[in-house]
């Protein structure tokens, strides 16, 4: 890690690929890669430290808010959500998130599908309106001579 340093001088790195260099990091890496404000793209695989950190991705999703793509993989919001729940208040928390997050997506669809509904009556009840033919009294008044 006393290698890598050098990179808080680069505050604007975007991409920074550490992977296959059989690196052994300490605990001093998470914290020098969040003095990387646009860090986005982090790769790190290939590295025994990967494979001993439990919990690897969620650690480095929830320590590094700016990272878009980790290793292998694009970090969606969802799991962005997740993990910073996993680290705050571990499996229960992480379990709570997804449940909200599942909530969240039916009631935006649910949202959805009454817009839908709603729009399609009041095009119907439009289309009724317009498409009804008069009603015999108005057919008589329509005959009838004007006074002039």
């Amino acid at each position: 890690v006393e290698d890598l340093r050098v990179l808080i001088e680069c505050p604007s790195l975007v991409s920074l690929d550490l992977s296959n260099n059989q690196t052994e990091f300490s605990d001093e890496l998470i914290p020098l890669l969040q003095q990387l404000p646009n860090l986005k793209c982090l790769y790190l695989k290939g590295n025994p430290a990967v494979r001993s950190i439990s919990n690897y991705r969620k650690i480095l999703i929830a320590s590094i808010p700016t990272l878009t793509y980790l290793d292998d993989r694009p970090v969606f919001e969802n799991e962005r959500r997740t993990s910073e729940a996993w680290i705050k208040g571990g499996k229960e928390a992480e379990v709570a998130e997804r449940q909200k997050i599942h909530d969240e997506v039916q009631k935006k669809d649910k949202d959805y599908l009454d817009w839908v509904r709603d729009r399609e009556e009041k095009a119907h009840r439009r289309s009724c309106l317009l498409y009804t033919s008069p009603s015999p009294r108005d057919r008589q008044k329509s005959r009838m001579p004007s006074s002039a």
